[in-house]
Formats: C-alpha cells, structure tokens, sequence
C-alpha cells in the first residue's frame, strides 16, 4: 500500500506541478512567518527578525529546492527537465546535432547490421534437436567415406549415438512442379531422425537396416512442396527422378539448415541411400558419402575423436590396402562446419572492422564534446554559483549525451534493418543462414547495450575536465575565445590530441586491411592459371537420353558426344571446340586407383596420392589453351586400341622426377589397364582459384567407357557470352542431351571471388569512411585550437614571426601527436595482418606496398587536415585581433 501512494505521489508530483508549487510556497511562507513572529516574541524588530531568519534558513529558494529534492518523484522530474533542456541544446546547433547523430547512426547502424549477419550464420543455435551434440565427420587427407567405413565407426565407439551418410546428386525431375533438374540429396534411412528434424507432413523414411534398399520413397523441403501445389495432405502425391517414380512421404518443416550443409547444394528432394543405381552401398572403395554423427549425452568431441581414431587404427589393421598410415578422422561442430571456416573468420574480421570504425565515430564525437564543453565552461561555472554540484552538473551532461545518443541509436537501428534486409536479398553474399538475418530483439538489446557504453565514453571525458581552474577564471574565460587558456582547457586538449592519435592509429588498420583485401582479390584474378580464361564458354550436359540407364552403350554416347562436337563447332565466332568430364576450377574430383612404372607397389594398396582424373577430347588443350610441353595430344585415332594418356608436369614430377615422361607407363582404374604417357602438359588450377594446381591424369573420352555427364567447352572469337542462346538452342534440338547450365569462364571466376569481393568492398568502404573520419576529426580539432589560440598567434605575428613559420610551428606541434598515431597504427595493422593472413591470399608479396601506401596515405591527410586551418590562422591580421580582444 505504501508503494502505490509513493507512485501517486510520484505522478501526482509531474502532473500536479502548478498546484503542488503553490502548496509549497505557502508552506515556506508560513514557516518563514513563524520563525519570524517567535523571534519577535523575544524582543527584535520585525525588520531583524525577518533578517535573521533568512540567515538562519539560507534563503527561501534554497529552502524551497531542499524541500524539491527530498519529496517523492523529484529525480524523474530533474530527469526530464534535464531531457528537455538536452533537446534545446541540439536545437540550438543544429550543425553539432546534425554531425552526432549521422557519426552515431553510421557506426552504430554498421555495427549492428554486422552483428545481425554474424549472429544468424555463426551463433544462432541450428534448429535441430540438441544441436551442441552434432558434429561432422571430415578426415585427412581427404574426407569421402564409404558406408562400411561408416558403419565400422560406429560399431568400433561408444561415444556416438548415432552416424549417418548423405551425398548431392542432380537427377531429372517431372512432378506437378514442372519438369528439369533438381538438387537432391542421397541420405541414410537414420538421417533426419539423427538430426531431430522435423516433418510438417507425412513421416520419416523406412528404416530396414540395408541401405540398399529404396522403397520409392522421397521426401521433399517445403519450398519445393509449395511449387508442387502444397496443401495438407500427401495422398497420391508422386513425382519421378530420373524417369523412376517416387512416392512423397513427407515435408521437410525447416529448409535453410539442410540447404547450407557443405555437399547438400540448396536440395530440394531427399531420397534414401539405395536410389541411386551408380551407389554402391556395401562396397568399401565407394568413397563418395559424407558424415554427420550424434554424440552421446556427456561425451566430449575431444574423447569421441580419441575413439573414433582408435576404432580408425583398427580398422586401418583390419584393411591396409584400402587406408593409409595417414588417414586419420577430424570432429568439426557441425555450427562451425555449416557456417565454414573462412565464412566465419571473414566475418569475424568484418564485424571488428565495424567495432574499430564505431570507436573512431565515438572519438570524433568526443572530440566534438569536448570542444563544447570549453565553450560551455561558464555555463558550468555559473551553475556552479548557483549551488548546483559536481554530481548535479554530471547528470545532466550524462541525460544530454544520452538524449542524442538515444535519437542516433534509433537512427542506427532503422539504418542496420535496411542493411540486413538489403545483405539477406542480396546473390553476393552467398552465406549460410543469411536469409534468417534480422534486427530482432536480442540484436536490438545489443545496440542499446552498445549505446550505453557510448554514452559513458561520451560523458567520462568532459565530465573529468580539469578542476584546477577557479569559476571566476571560467566564467572570465568564456567571455573571450581570444582570452588566454587557462590550464584546465589544457588537459582538455590534451585529452582530443590523444584521440585524434587514437583515430589515425585505427584508421591505419582499417585502411591497411582494406588494401589488403584489394591486392588479394586483385592478385586472385590476375594469378597464371595454366589455360586462357578469355574467350571460353562452356555448357554443362548429360548425354543419358531418355532411357537414363547405367547401361547405355558407349558408341551411341560418343556418336551423340560427336555430332554435337560437329554442331556447335559450325557456330560463327567459334574458333575451337572440345569436350571434358569436367572444366578448369570445376572442381569435380574423379579419382581412380592409380600406379607408375616406376612404383608398381602402389597398385596393391590405396593411394592417397592419385591424381583427378580427366576425360577429354581431341582438341581439348588447344581448346583451353593449355601449354603442351612435351610429346602430342589426343587425336581421332586414339580410340581404345592403344591406351594413351597425357600428365601435367605436377604428376610428373611426382612420378619421374627429372625425367621426361613421355613413353612410361601408367595404370589407372579409369581405364582399368595399363596406358603409355604420350604427352606433358602444364600445370591447370582445376579445383578453384585458391588452391595449387594438383597432380593431373588426362585420357581420351573415347578409350574405356564414356563419360555421360559431358562440359562441351568453346573458344570463340568475341565475347562468350553473346554465344550464349545459340549454344543452348543447338544443344536442345536433341531430346535426349539435358543442358545443366552455359556460362563463361569470366563468369564463373566472378562467382568464385563474389564472397572475397563482397568482403573487399565492405572493408574497402570501412577504410574509407575511418580515413575520412580520422581527417574531419584532425581538421576540426585544430580549427577549433587555432581559433582558441588567435590571440596567441596575433602576438607572435605583431612581434615579427613569419606567416611561414607560424604555419610550421602548428604543423610541427601536431605532428607530435600524428607521428605517435601513426606508429601505433603500423604495428596495429602488422599484427592485424598476421591474424587475419589466411584471408589475405598471397597478399603477402604487397605487404609492404600496402603498408608504404597506407602510412603515406594517411601521413597526407592529416598533416592536410592541419594545414588547411593553420594557414588560415597564418593569414590573421594581427591588429584586428588584438583589437579585438
């Protein structure tokens, strides 16, 4: 009862102002009157009594603010008082409100917008059923299993509750949805169970315990359900996959988590293992499966790897031809493994580029607090007279902060939604889970959180200006601006020079990262790939035909495979045409066991080092323009008859190191005999942009049996791209030829960097912004000393001092505190470069470059920044000023 009458009171106190002040007035008369008339009482005059009780109270005004101060709702009145006065300061400036709030909503609404990102690819949990317990199962030196390797796991420990498989196909897909290709996926009959997925229809697949077995069954995600017609119910729901019919049994409730798992490629059909003929389930070299696995409740991932590597040696004993002494399992949680290592790291990087961008904004603005403050000294002194404290005078600079704070959060938070909204649409950003971005309430918590501590970084400074000034110095002080500094103001400065140093060392790094970031993406594109990306269009393919069996006779596919040849070599502006299993950064990995001439013992066990295998047609290296170092290429007559192949220079140095290859022999599983190397070639990045070119293994299309899923590849004459159409109208005059995707190779090359590129240009664009606001805060703190100090300078001018040197005694003293800056910035952006060296491709060979120009860069700028104002004060009449003051 007592705390709601003390709520009353508090109301009553801000609605009830007029009345309750005229309550009070009449109260203190009253108490004045009767002081008075008791010393009256005792014999004084009515003149000294009122003079003595006014001694004894201390004046009725300061009675009545005692009185303000100990009732109930005073601090919320003071508080929104002092809001109200912090709303008339900033209408006062509108140009130091304008310039606040546009620092705070831009390094706020960045930060924020960053954090978003980072939270939904990184730290939101996955929607699957306890998800800390997943991991991914990887190995070295590579990670494909097999299903017995699986299922010898899991029986050999019991850390794992459960383990299972999944692999991508693209099959061709006729449903109510339409007919094409689609992303699907192979999975264990345990996979969704596994996960804890649920299903919004329909239920989970069959589990026999044989993977072999298929039942028909697919399971769909619910964006492909919907494009199929949706609905509540899954009877006769039916769709065919590569001309197989599939009963729909269920609908996946969540998309995005199976979507961005590493392999999966965004599926839109889930089948069991057994479905796909080409799988070999029970076989132990069917090395094409990854692994996702359960662990038990309590079972740390480092004990769990301890077993899985135990059973592994085991296993290793039991089967040494099939795994070598360097195989060895690797546990990745599976958040970490979705969201990708670089991906996260990227991130990481980006989101501390916006916290060191957000504290150069938060020094501008202190700076400009600070030189407010100065002018404000009188105000705070005579407040000070007036009987208003240090604590007083602390909240209510600590309220104004607040208040304009508060307006550029809000400012910020509208800001970091548009961003989020415009990174989720965005194809650039290709990362997992972006799509679930948001500005919810956890990432608004965080910007008011980060609000607040900007609000006390904003409110320490001012609010510890120097005390050994008197108040009649201040008030004295702030009649002038040409009056001489006293030495509060000093530490004042002191304390801007310190941020502008502060700043120029953060934007250092910022702006040597972002040039990093340039030269490695640059250094990416323009790096030797060992063939000519110019010019070249190729055009993904499946030759299966209508019949899409495993049996197709091989004649008929090279026939189908050279009529096209033939086709779209006739089209103008084709210079070359050929045909491969894969193209160059493909990254399609066809390995097969493998053994030299000169090491036949690796044909009796597994070789970790087989080389990717390509199958290619007569033209091929002319096609790509890949340099043919030593003996010939493939042409018509290499058929079969006579086992050829051609290696690259990495394979032969593996296998005959300082020899010439030409005319030893190799033994490849994809032809499954023995061949005579009839050629060298150069090394091709055939994997992507970023990893090393790898040993290579290249044999006619036509020897063994022919590849079905065909790239046909074009060097033509302009641009690839107006090809485009052409390609793919040829291409479709056959009915049973399935055009995946035309694309050129600039293209594809595009793509490959698009997330370096996006990353490239946010840092860039943060570089920029911390140089731009390293300069303005530079500029303005020197305008505002120089125009404390023109009574100073006047003197030095009237005395005889050359403009000239003026000029060079304000360059020279602002130096001392750029030059600090400016060190603390190389070794900050040295060590920032080492953390993040991983991100920067070979970057290291501009290391310096960037470095130079960096410090160069920003040396410019703020010795700019100080002699645009310091030869303006140079150009001061002296007599003017001192007249002045």
């Amino acid at each position: 009862m007592n705390g709601w009458r003390r709520i009353r009171a508090v109301f009553s106190t801000l609605w009830d102002k007029r009345e309750v002040e005229n309550d009070l007035d009449a109260e203190i008369s009253a108490f004045g009157e009767m002081l008075a008339d008791e010393k009256m009482a005792k014999g004084m005059t009515e003149k000294e009594a009122r003079r003595s009780t006014l001694a004894e109270v201390g004046g009725l005004e300061q009675l009545k603010q005692a009185v303000r101060d100990e009732r109930a709702g005073s601090g919320v009145e003071q508080l929104w008082q002092d809001v109200r006065f912090g709303v008339r300061q900033l209408r006062r400036s509108p140009g130091f409100a304008i310039t606040g709030l546009l620092i705070i909503a831009i390094g706020l609404g960045l930060t924020t917008a960053m954090y978003s990102i980072v939270y939904a690819v990184i730290l939101k949990p996955l929607p699957f059923a306890h998800p800390e317990r997943l991991v991914a199962v990887e190995a070295k030196p590579w990670k494909p299993f097999s299903l017995p390797t699986i299922a010898d796991w899991m029986n050999g420990s019991r850390a794992f509750e459960s383990m299972s498989a999944y692999t991508g196909w693209s099959p061709r897909i006729e449903s109510s949805a339409g007919v094409g290709r689609v992303n699907a996926v192979l999975v264990s009959q345990n996979f969704l169970s596994e996960l804890g997925l649920p299903l919004r229809l329909g239920h989970d697949f069959t589990q026999s315990g044989n993977e072999k077995d298929c039942f028909g069954q697919a399971i769909v995600t619910e964006r492909y359900w919907q494009r199929m017609g949706g609905g509540n119910a899954l009877v006769r729901r039916t769709l065919q996959l590569d001309y197989q019919t599939y009963t729909v049994i269920g609908v996946v409730a969540s998309r995005a988590p199976l979507e961005d798992m590493d392999g999966l490629d965004q599926p839109s059909i889930l089948t069991p293992i057994g479905c796909d003929p080409a799988k070999h389930p029970d076989r132990r070299g069917d090395g094409s499966f990854q692994v996702v696995a359960r662990l038990r409740p309590g079972v740390s991932m480092g004990n769990a790897l301890e077993e899985l590597s135990l059973a592994q040696k085991n296993l290793a004993g039991t089967y040494p031809r099939e795994y070598p002494a360097e195989f060895s399992p690797v546990l990745i949680p599976l958040n970490d493994f979705i969201s990708g290592t670089e991906n996260r790291s990227a991130l990481l990087a980006t989101l501390t580029a916006c916290g060191m961008l957000l504290l150069i904004s938060c020094a501008n603005l202190t700076n400009l607090l600070l030189a407010r403050d100065m002018r404000r000294r009188s105000e705070f002194a005579l407040r000070t007279m007036l009987g208003a404290g240090p604590l007083r005078i602390f909240r209510q600079v600590l309220t104004e902060n607040a208040t304009l704070v508060a307006l550029g959060s809000i400012l910020g938070i509208m800001l970091a939604s548009v961003l989020v909204r415009l990174a989720s649409r965005s194809k650039l950003m290709n990362l997992p889970r972006l799509n679930e971005a948001s500005v919810d309430l956890r990432v608004v918590m965080f910007a008011v959180a980060l609000s607040s501590v900007i609000v006390i970084l904003l409110t320490i400074l001012p609010a510890l200006r120097g005390r050994r000034t008197g108040l009649t110095e201040d008030l004295r002080s702030g009649s002038s601006s040409s009056s001489s500094t006293p030495r509060g103001p000093r530490g004042l400065r002191r304390a801007g020079h310190l941020l502008v140093a502060a700043q120029v060392a953060m934007a250092f790094v910022l702006v040597a990262v972002s040039g990093w970031m340039v030269s490695s993406v640059y250094i990416l594109l323009h790096q030797p790939l060992g063939f000519d990306p110019d010019h070249l269009l190729f055009a993904s393919t499946d030759l299966r035909g209508p019949e899409h069996s495993a049996s197709i006779d091989p004649a008929v596919t090279m026939a189908k495979l050279r009529k096209i040849l033939s086709d779209v070599s006739r089209i103008p502006g084709v210079a070359e045409v050929a045909a491969a299993n894969d193209k160059p950064l493909g990254g399609r990995v066809n390995q097969y066991g493998f053994c030299s001439d000169v090491h036949p013992e690796d044909c009796q066990r597994a070789n970790p080092n087989a080389p990717d295998v390509f199958a290619v047609t007569p033209r091929y290296f002319d096609t790509v323009s890949q340099m043919l170092f030593r003996g010939r290429a493939f042409n018509d007559a290499d058929d079969g008859k006579d086992h050829v192949a051609i290696v690259n220079r990495a394979l032969a140095q593996q296998q005959w190191p300082g020899e010439n290859p030409v005319g030893h022999r190799i033994f490849s599983g994809g032809l499954n005999a023995w061949a005579t190397v009839v050629g060298e070639v150069g090394d091709v990045r055939s994997y992507s942009l970023e990893r090393a070119p790898i040993p290579n293994l290249y044999l006619p299309e036509a020897d063994g049996r022919p590849d079905t899923s065909m790239t046909i590849m074009l060097r033509t004459v302009g641009d690839p791209s107006e090809l485009d159409e052409t390609v793919r109208r040829i291409l479709r005059e056959d009915a049973g030829i399935t055009v995946r995707y035309v694309e050129s190779m600039p293209e594809l090359m595009a793509h490959a960097v698009a997330i370096r590129r996006f990353f490239m240009w946010v840092v860039a664009a943060f570089g920029g912004l911390a140089l731009g606001l390293a300069t303005l805060g530079t500029y303005a703190l020197i305008t505002y000393e120089v125009s404390v100090r023109e009574r100073e300078i006047g003197i030095r001018l009237a005395l005889g001092s050359q403009r000239r040197a003026i000029l060079a005694l304000l360059i020279g003293q602002e130096a001392q505190w750029i030059a600090p800056g400016l060190a603390a910035g190389l070794l900050g952006a040295v060590l920032a470069g080492y953390l993040l060296r991983a991100e920067f491709y070979h970057a290291s060979a501009a290391s310096a470059l960037v470095l130079g120009v960096t410090f160069g860069l920003l040396t410019v700028s703020a010795l700019a920044a100080v002699a645009i104002p310091g030869r303006r004060a140079s150009l001061l009449d002296p007599s003017e000023t001192l007249r002045r003051d």
